[in-house]
């Protein structure tokens, strides 16, 4: 997938980014707003390491792209959002005090 090789006995370098743009292949398809709204509630991202019981996987160099507020040095190079009116939250994936959505759990927020 993404252009990246099949598992082989050598090492092989994988990259594999997660994008909300609708010209990629991925099914099913989501709207920038079903895109946050699934990385919002993300809580594992599951990699098979190994195809058979003979074989060895390893896992290293593990880069993930994103940040929250803490006692660190700030991520200057994550984005940042800001949200049209009625959302709220880093990702603007909230209702803001105040509104609600007109279909819940879908579709856009309203006063």
């Amino acid at each position: 997938a993404q252009g990246n090789s099949y598992p082989s006995e050598t090492t092989v370098k994988y990259v594999f980014r997660l994008h909300e743009a609708t010209d990629y292949p991925w099914r099913p398809a989501l709207t920038p707003f079903e895109f946050q709204k699934l990385l919002n509630n993300l809580t594992s991202i599951k990699i098979r390491g190994t195809y058979s019981e003979r074989s060895a996987g390893y896992l290293d160099d593990v880069t993930l792209a994103s940040a929250r507020p803490g006692p660190g040095v700030p991520a200057t190079w994550v984005e940042s959002c800001t949200c049209p009116v009625g959302y709220g939250g880093q990702f603007c994936e909230m209702c803001l005090s105040g509104y609600r959505r007109e279909t819940p759990s879908l579709g856009p927020y309203s006063p």
